[in-house]
């Protein structure tokens, strides 16, 4: 006696609906799924920031109660000896406290290409810069340039959890020129953008429309970024942060 299977077969069509059902809960999860790890990544990098803002903060406790400095691109002219100095780069500066060169990369970005003009001292930790993959800038104003030599310290800095120090960048210099306050009073304001759009932030908006920062103070948080106006210089002006006394 034959059996009949007819009944425990699927039809042409049926199986043409069990395709598109998985079709469409795929076209529904996939992006869910792509958030998830987009939020993970920004975790990740948040996590990195917190570390950093740590390290600074212990940083500052070594010498003096002053933060570090990263002058450009890397050595100075010594304004009391007139010597050429070659400064380590600034995660070299931080990497005793973090142990870890994996700190400094940031999630969603492998490094900047390495600029051959640079003048950093050789590093103790790594075997090439490159190797930190350096995935954030810094507030150009607070923390190199040449407006001064030397780090700033903690009790020149007025409102310091207002005051970025680190974010999500594609160069550690340039990235962040911000916005200079002088009341005359020798009080350190730095600000990363003014309402006025004369000040640029390059950073990009890496993780959900914002990117994470890192301030004075050592913690860090995600802010979203608003982009105000393109730039064909870099990545244009985004405005992340006002002082905080204006609207």
């Amino acid at each position: 006696m034959r059996s009949n299977n007819r009944g425990m077969a699927f039809t042409l069509i049926e199986l043409l609906v069990v395709i598109a059902i998985i079709a469409i809960l795929a076209a529904i999860l996939f992006p869910v799924f792509a958030q998830a790890r987009a939020k993970a990544r920004q975790t990740v990098c948040l996590s990195n920031l917190k570390q950093l803002g740590t390290a600074t903060m212990m940083y500052a406790q070594d010498y003096d109660e002053t933060l570090w400095w990263q002058a450009f691109p890397g050595c100075y002219t010594d304004p009391n000896t007139g010597q050429t100095v070659n400064q380590l780069y600034f995660p070299d500066q931080l990497y005793p406290y973090v142990k870890s060169a994996g700190i400094f990369k940031e999630p969603d970005f492998n490094g900047y290409p390495w600029l051959a003009y640079c003048c950093f001292a050789p590093s103790p930790n790594v075997s090439s810069l490159e190797d930190y993959h350096l995935g954030y800038g810094y507030n150009e104003l607070m923390m190199g340039g040449s407006l001064r030599f030397g780090g700033w310290p903690l009790a020149a800095i007025n409102e310091p959890a207002e005051i970025g120090v680190l974010a999500d960048g594609y160069m550690p210099w340039n990235t962040y020129i911000g916005y200079y306050l002088d009341a005359g009073d020798g009080i350190k304001r730095t600000y990363w953008l003014s309402s006025d759009q004369q000040s640029w932030f390059y950073g990009p908006p890496r993780h959900n429309s914002g990117a994470n920062f890192m301030f004075a103070d050592g913690h860090a948080k995600w802010v979203r970024v608003t982009l105000t106006r393109e730039s064909p210089v870099f990545w244009g002006y985004y405005k992340v942060r006002i002082h905080p006394t204006e609207p």
